[in-house]
């Protein structure tokens, strides 16, 4: 690696793209499929049932997929939902679901 301080050499690299992974190293581009993850943050009525202390990272395994994290801003908490469905292809014009 070269850099304006000088250059490097390393013995691994950690390459993390994300869903541009298909255009980034083309060689992936049969085993990774990007898809559309959704999350949100939650404003709950009580925060304090979602305190670390009695509220704690969860994921549910079945019909639903889902996750969640008690609150570490002390106002909001996440939760996400995944599947194994809803593709999406940057590699298309207009960022659509490949079929």
């Amino acid at each position: 690696m070269r850099t304006e301080s000088g250059s490097r050499r390393y013995a691994h690299v950690v390459v993390a793209p994300g869903a541009r992974t298909r255009d980034v190293l083309p060689a992936m581009r049969a085993a990774v499929l990007p898809r559309r993850l959704v999350q949100a943050w939650y404003v709950p009525d009580d925060i304090d049932r979602y305190r670390e202390e009695v509220f704690p990272v969860f994921e549910r395994v079945g019909d639903v997929n889902a996750y969640g994290f008690p609150t570490l801003d002390g106002a909001t908490i996440k939760i996400g939902i995944y599947t194994t469905g809803h593709p999406i292809g940057y590699d298309t014009p207009d960022c659509t679901r490949i079929r």
